[in-house]
């Protein structure tokens, strides 16, 4: 026997098993749900979930803490993509099993193929039917035909959840601002139950109501109002959300009530949730609101490190009296330069770093004394308006719409303002007492600036912040690495 049919007859079932595993770790889709039931078509506008494997697990989180929060799974599913003939569309929950996601309202009608695309390990498809978006009277008929002598009966968890409904769930506009209102039907709980209705954007909660149900005519009805709201709305899949528990009903009603009810139907009255999508902007109108959000803080970080920066060219400049002795003409440079080095300002090979801190006297004389008075101009009419704009321009930024539109931004945002308002601090004081002059007024407290404090002040934890931020919104490509 040759040496190569020996190494086939050792490689090749080494080469089979390995692509049978490849093709396990491929996406599989199934089968298409609605409302958990399986289906071969989707209205326009209706939320589906593709069923298979091999879709996404999101990273395990990290041991909770003693005395710490739970830790937030913060996974953005980055390597799945859903398309409806090519067209990206709005994701809205997945994991191994199961993707939820939106059909948009103007999907044509007809025959359309679903594509899930896993980065790394290739794709899946399903054929599907788009149908016209039913209108309230086509939902009772449809509803009618599926009932009684449809050939399939209800069981009885349907029957009592088919009664917890959403009737409106709407968007409506008027000199106040914009509101949603959202109103539906109970089922036969006693009047003066409670459901709690929740709004929310991208599976992100904005506001909660608890509502009280009323019933009259021996049917539960309830509304709730969230609104107006004078700011922009975010642009996405808004859901509202109603949850009846039992449990938390007023005790001796919710005893009398449940003594009338089953075993069985007690179970499914324990916990009765329901929930209605409403799609608000177009998908290209989502795309430049994060588009903004970027830009938004592409130029925030480059605005705070520049600040940070020129917080360190001044204080190196004035610093120069550290190195004078009394008695002597002048200061001593080589270890002014040294000590510039070690506080990392920078390094020992960058000759024209070194030559730029040597040729900076803004605010020290040639032979090395302290100049005051610069100092705390250029701190009052340029410093410090730079610093409270980019604050303010942040904060604005933020309170602009309903919610933020990347709620994990806020925290190592308001850190790269912290970091450059503490280090500016801490140089001047360091300044004026080895100076021995008393700290101005204006200097000792920054008005208008109060961003949430950073538990660490350093320029390689404000690079950390930094590149956290950058990579929260998106901009991975600007902050590489794995850090």
């Amino acid at each position: 026997m040759t040496r190569a049919s020996t190494l086939s007859l050792v490689l090749g079932p080494l080469l089979l098993a390995g692509a049978a595993a490849a093709q396990d770790s491929n996406p599989v889709i199934r089968e298409l749900q609605m409302d958990n039931k399986r289906t071969t078509s989707v209205p326009q506008g209706g939320v589906a979930m593709a069923v298979g494997r091999n879709f996404h697990a999101c990273p395990p989180l990290p041991e909770p803490q003693p005395g710490q929060p739970p830790p937030r799974n913060d996974c953005r599913h980055e390597e799945i993509t859903v398309e409806i003939n090519n067209t990206k569309v709005m994701l809205l929950s997945v994991d191994f099993e199961r993707v939820t996601f939106i059909v948009p309202q103007d999907t044509p009608v007809g025959r359309r193929r679903l594509k899930i695309a896993v980065r790394g390990k290739g794709d899946a498809t399903l054929d599907f039917e788009v149908t016209a978006q039913l209108t309230d009277e086509q939902r009772r008929v449809q509803a009618e035909m599926e009932g009684p002598g449809s050939g399939r009966q209800p069981d009885l968890e349907e029957l009592i959840r088919d009664q917890f409904k959403i009737t409106m769930f709407e968007l409506k506009r008027d000199a106040t601002g914009v509101r949603f209102d959202i109103a539906g039907v109970a089922g036969k709980v006693p009047d003066g139950f409670t459901m709690v209705v929740t709004l929310s954007i991208n599976q992100r909660d904005i506001e909660q109501r608890l509502t009280t149900i009323t019933n009259t005519g021996g049917a539960g009805q309830f509304r709730a109002t969230f609104g107006p709201y004078s700011k922009q709305l975010l642009f996405g899949n808004y859901a509202a959300t109603c949850l009846f528990e039992l449990g938390k009903q007023p005790r001796v009603k919710a005893r009398d009530f449940r003594g009338k009810l089953k075993r069985e139907e007690a179970e499914v009255y324990d916990r009765i949730e329901r929930r209605e999508y409403l799609q608000v902007g177009t998908p290209q109108e989502a795309v430049e609101q994060t588009e903004a959000m970027k830009n938004h803080y592409k130029t925030h970080c480059e605005e705070l490190a520049r600040l940070l920066t020129e917080a360190e060219k001044a204080y190196a400049s004035g610093c120069r009296q550290h190195f004078k002795q009394p008695g002597q003409a002048n200061y001593d440079e080589k270890g002014w330069l040294d000590y510039l080095v070690r506080m990392g300002f920078a390094t020992a090979e960058d000759q024209k770093a070194l030559d730029a801190f040597k040729a900076d006297v803004r605010f020290s004389s040639r032979n090395g004394h302290f100049k005051p008075d610069d100092y705390q101009a250029w701190a009052q009419d340029t410093f410090l308006p730079a610093l409270t704009a980019a604050f303010r321009r942040d904060r604005d930024f933020r309170e602009s719409t309903i919610a933020p539109i990347e709620p994990r931004s806020e925290l190592p945002s308001d850190y790269l303002v912290s970091i450059v308002l503490e280090t500016f601090k801490g140089y001047t004081r360091n300044l004026y007492d080895r100076a021995k002059i008393e700290l101005p007024e204006a200097l000792r407290m920054v008005p208008n600036v109060d961003p949430v404090p950073a538990q660490t002040v350093s320029r390689r934890f404000f690079e950390a912040q930094r590149r956290l931020l950058l990579r929260t919104v998106g901009l991975r490509h600007l902050a590489p690495g794995n850090d």
